[in-house]
């Protein structure tokens, strides 16, 4: 059975949804804000979530980013009264996989949460060991043989192979990302403009006044920073954009 995590504020909607997901066949754990969620989830790892947008408190797109840092791989729905094409697009790049207003149709939310559901078996399908594996020679890792690789800091950027190394960790990238990591390292020491980087990543006619940046550029620091509230890579140029400081520079 399928464990969804449920985060909804009002508790007469919170409970009455909870009904109707276990009665679907789903295991059901419900709570009314993005802290009580989170701490859950510090040892319990949900196997899909619907939360609600408007919390208390940190707001369901912050509970997104935070699931998103810990599972990239774990299926995301955001209710929200909140219909906007704004609203739905910024939760979209965020990193939720889909979007529902308020007020819904219930044979449509459910239809949506077991589209997510079906996903899971392939996300979770294990991986064969090295014994069920043919032997062949070590290669060359990626880190060492990308003849584009760059050095942010401490971190090792290789293009060819969208990922990131820091020691014998390995960051996967995704085009966005890895498009905005090479305009700081190409520009270090200069400020890069939001409206710059948001034609490198999103394109012209995207909404300037989006927060989708900036919430891109959170997920960004939690994959690339050793301590993303201490950033050494992405450091905010207050009321201007981003820029990266080489060591010893500043």
């Amino acid at each position: 059975m399928l464990n969804l995590l449920l985060v909804e504020d009002d508790k007469h909607l919170a409970n009455g949804l909870a009904t109707l997901i276990r009665h679907n066949g789903y295991h059901c754990t419900v709570f009314n804000s993005a802290e009580e969620a989170m701490n859950h989830c510090d040892s319990n790892r949900p196997d899909l979530c619907v939360l609600d947008r408007n919390l208390p408190g940190q707001s369901g797109n912050e509970l997104c980013l935070y699931l998103k840092q810990q599972w990239p791989e774990l299926p995301v729905l955001i209710l929200s009264a909140c219909n906007a094409e704004r609203d739905r697009v910024d939760a979209l790049l965020l990193g939720a996989d889909d979007y529902v207003g308020k007020p819904f149709s219930i044979p449509e939310l459910l239809a949506r949460i077991q589209t997510m559901a079906r996903r899971i078996p392939l996300l979770q399908a294990p991986k064969k060991s090295s014994a069920d594996l043919p032997h062949v020679a070590a290669p060359v890792t990626r880190a060492r043989s990308d003849s584009k690789r760059f050095m942010m800091d401490d971190l090792t950027i290789c293009p060819d192979s969208m990922r990131a190394y820091r020691n014998e960790q390995s960051i996967d990238l995704t085009p966005r990302e890895l498009k905005v990591l090479q305009q700081l390292y190409q520009h270090a020491g200069s400020v890069i403009t939001r409206d710059r980087l948001f034609d490198i990543g999103w394109g012209r006619d995207y909404l300037p006044e989006s927060r989708a940046l900036d919430q891109s550029i959170a997920v960004l620091r939690g994959k690339v920073e050793r301590d993303a509230r201490k950033p050494r890579i992405i450091r905010t140029a207050r009321g201007a954009g981003y820029r990266y400081d080489p060591p010893g520079t500043l």
